[in-house]
């Protein structure tokens, strides 16, 4: 009898074990499985900061849609870097809003790509043929830089 105790309580044990191992792993998984509500608020910011830096870069700025996307998806880090440098460097832009710096360094970029292919190096021609950007649109953003330069 004494062994028949011991052994209902060793599987009750395991079996509380398995229950509160199941419980814990059930826990941990919903909780990386659902985003936290500042994961929510941070990404509506980020979705809302890239929407207005899209329509500043594209319709104040004039940068090509194709080309402002290429930056985005293929070099935000060197976009969030050129546009923190703009901040602390350029006295012009330091009380521009976060949206306003990041379609400035895209339009920087842009504009340091039009002189490229201006210059015909070849690896930028090729990129900017490949985005389809016009060379009136390459002559447009230069003739505009320039204009910005001159003393007046």
């Amino acid at each position: 009898m004494h062994d028949l105790l011991i052994e209902t309580e060793h599987s009750m044990f395991e079996i509380i074990g398995i229950i509160a191992t199941i419980v814990i792993l059930y826990l941990v998984v919903k909780g990386f499985m659902r985003p936290s509500f500042q994961d929510v608020e941070a990404f509506e910011r980020n979705r809302q900061t890239g929407h207005e830096a899209r329509k500043i870069a594209i319709e104040d700025y004039e940068v090509p849609l194709a080309y402002y996307n290429y930056s985005v998806i293929n070099h935000m880090d060197r976009v969030k870097q050129c546009a923190l440098e703009m901040q602390e460097l350029s006295p012009q832009h330091y009380d521009y809003t976060w949206p306003r710096l990041l379609a400035s360094a895209v339009l920087f970029a842009f504009q340091n790509e039009c002189e490229l292919y201006q210059k015909g190096i070849q690896r930028t021609i090729e990129r900017l043929k490949s985005l389809a950007i016009s060379e009136d649109a390459i002559a447009h953003t230069l003739a505009k830089r320039e204009q910005a330069n001159c003393p007046k």
